[in-house]
């Protein structure tokens, strides 16, 4: 149908509501109604090397496999511990004395003084005790005291908290770093849950925001930034969203054992992971400091206390030819649950004993370390032997039920090569 027929069809009512329209003013509207897709595509100036002077910086930088090849891994602050630059988390129980390795880290550093037998890189150290930190005075007191130090040591402290997951935050404190006499090698923040208030520790958006701003910290420094956390309530794990983990380069744990404490790797992202050392809690002036052992990095076995000698015994005794799960030991050694975790954390970190696995599925095992402990605790002389399948047990030790394993019995011998006897 024409245009004009259409017209003369339409109800004469709506022909007053219409206009003319022109072919001029039809075409604009048609362009309109379909909009060149050239007005979505970047310019081609935006692509030409010869008008790079026009465009906006790339916010991007690809480098090539060759530039890659030649990075050089960044220099240790701490020797085969601390790299420059990382992220790193001490995490504990209570009491645990983390704090303290926080600050015996901090005044080696800044002093220039080996850390648990390792060198160091000096560097000026800030440490924020963001829980404010009441005895915070004797604690340095006692360091200087036991350095030998009246003057300053080049440690300095904030006693207040960083809000890490609010951006304008992170940016003051990245502004106030400026105030130093010089960039400092180490940041520390204790603890987390206190630079995280109003945050959830367990939900990983926070602690992702929480993870951006100690980035953001490390990169305008330079320098190592060390978290202090706590653990899950089994004290095993550190608390919170698996994103902490993941952010971080660098991961230790203390347990703690009387007056000493057992330092393991439980991540090393770009290293091999160290083996356990141990510091001692010592006195000093109006207070305690953590130094290194000067002896072999596991405790004696004659300092088990009798709930982790009853935890190592149960394991070896009840499950000679296997491992357990954590569940089955547990049950067996008759220990409250978080009493048996911190048992069984303390002999890990000793080598008495192995975790094959994580989480539920993980198995508990005695190592030929713990089964020598077990036997030079007892200091009866009781005499070692080793079976078939090359497992070193105590001949006389009781299993389960009552029985025991005699020295004569099949499968072992007394020189230690196997064979029935």
């Amino acid at each position: 149908m024409a245009c004009d027929d259409r017209l003369a069809a339409m109800p004469e009512r709506l022909l007053d509501h219409c206009v003319n329209v022109s072919a001029e003013t039809i075409e604009p509207l048609a362009l309109h109604e379909r909009p060149d897709e050239s007005e979505h595509r970047p310019p081609l100036s935006l692509l030409r090397a010869s008008d790079a002077g026009t465009e906006r910086p790339a916010r991007f930088r690809f480098a090539s496999d060759t530039e890659i090849e030649q990075e050089q891994p960044p220099p240790e602050i701490v020797a085969r511990l601390l790299p420059q630059g990382a992220l790193a988390q001490i995490f504990g129980p209570p009491e645990s004395l983390k704090s303290f390795f926080a600050l015996a880290l901090s005044f080696c550093l800044a002093t220039g003084t080996a850390f648990a037998g390792r060198a160091v890189r000096r560097g000026l150290v800030l440490y924020v005790a963001a829980e404010g930190g009441g005895g915070l005075g004797k604690r340095v007191r006692a360091w200087k005291a036991a350095l030998g130090l009246p003057g300053p040591a080049g440690v300095f402290f904030l006693k207040e908290p960083v809000a890490l997951m609010e951006q304008r935050e992170v940016g003051r404190f990245v502004a106030a770093l400026k105030t130093l006499p010089e960039s400092p090698t180490l940041i520390v923040f204790d603890t987390l849950a206190w630079c995280m208030t109003g945050g959830d520790e367990n939900a990983q958006r926070d602690m992702g925001l929480a993870l951006e701003g100690m980035r953001v910290i490390r990169d305008a420094s330079g320098a190592t930034v060390l978290i202090v956390h706590h653990t899950r309530l089994d004290g095993e794990r550190e608390r919170g969203s698996t994103s902490n983990r993941a952010g971080m380069d660098v991961m230790f744990s203390t347990k703690r054992d009387g007056d000493r404490v057992v330092v393991t790797c439980e991540k090393s992202k770009d290293a091999p992971p160290f083996e356990p050392f141990r510091l001692e809690f010592v006195a000093s002036a109006d207070s305690r400091v953590l130094i290194g052992a000067e002896s072999a990095p596991h405790l004696e076995p004659e300092r088990l206390s009798e709930k982790q000698r009853a935890a190592l015994t149960t394991l070896h005794r009840c499950f000679p030819d296997d491992s357990a799960s954590a569940s089955d030991w547990r049950d067996v050694a008759g220990l409250a649950k978080r009493t048996f975790f911190e048992c069984a954390s303390s002999l890990r970190a000793l080598g008495y004993v192995a975790r094959e696995g994580q989480g539920r599925g993980a198995r508990w095992r005695m190592t030929e370390p713990g089964i020598i402990a077990l036997g030079a605790r007892c200091g009866d002389g009781a005499e070692m032997v080793r079976r078939t399948d090359g497992a070193l047990v105590r001949a006389d030790l009781p299993l389960l039920g009552g029985r025991t394993t005699a020295p004569s019995a099949p499968g072992f011998n007394r020189n230690g090569t196997g064979g029935a006897t």
